[in-house]
């Protein structure tokens, strides 16, 4: 097995890390911003944040196929109490008394204010979908003896965005009639991003492993 010189210590490509953690703390920021909403595009309905959200599973799987799973691991808490601490500063700045001179607090509010209900399903979804990406992920590392990084990122990536759909949907729509087609549009999304982000997973990681002549 090729772990020892398929693994790199973050402070041997620290920029590529740093860029990293920098575009994945901007998803998840915006995928709780915009968790609310519904969209219907190509006879599909699914949530705003699918959009962004499918993204921060690439970059997971990017982060633990270049440092490994110990540093996957670390990010995973960092973000489970980010989610928390973003939440908190969104109704924060909701709660505080608008000055005469802004007009739209209704409208700030509808956009940002995360209810319970967003927090909660956010929060269950994030822990199930990421932890069972990362072990999966290595789970198929493992079987394939470090060979075909496509078939662990799209199957770990497939797996665990069920749950995340399934979990967050059911959780934050349930008064929707027709929430399994809400949950199977947002699903599909995912699957169409875990194909496409297979390519740059590859470009990004055969880019650093080069950039180090590894």
């Amino acid at each position: 097995m090729k772990t020892h010189n398929q693994i790199i210590p973050v402070e041997k490509a620290l920029t590529p890390f740093i860029i990293l953690l920098v575009f994945l703390w901007i998803i998840w920021a915006s995928a709780i911003a915009v968790s609310s909403k519904i969209i219907y595009l190509f006879w599909i309905n699914f949530s705003a944040s699918v959009i962004v959200y499918a993204f921060s599973f690439f970059i997971i799987d990017c982060i633990d196929e270049i440092y490994w799973e110990k540093i996957t691991k670390k990010i995973f808490f960092v973000l489970l109490w980010g989610t928390i601490f973003i939440s908190l500063i969104y109704n924060l700045v909701v709660a505080l008394p608008p000055s005469i001179m802004f007009e739209n607090q209704i409208a700030f509010e509808k956009v940002f204010w995360v209810s319970e209900k967003i927090a909660i399903a956010g929060f269950l979804a994030f822990i199930t979908s990421q932890f069972l990406n990362i072990k999966l992920f290595n789970f198929f590392r493992k079987i394939t003896n470090w060979k075909h990084l496509w078939l662990r990122n799209i199957f770990s990536t497939l797996i665990s965005t069920f749950f995340d759909s399934f979990i967050f949907i059911t959780i934050v729509f349930f008064w929707i009639p027709n929430i399994y087609s809400l949950i199977m549009g947002e699903y599909m999304i995912k699957i169409l991003v875990a194909l496409i982000d297979t390519i740059f997973i590859y470009m990004f990681v055969n880019y650093v492993r080069k950039k180090l002549k590894l």
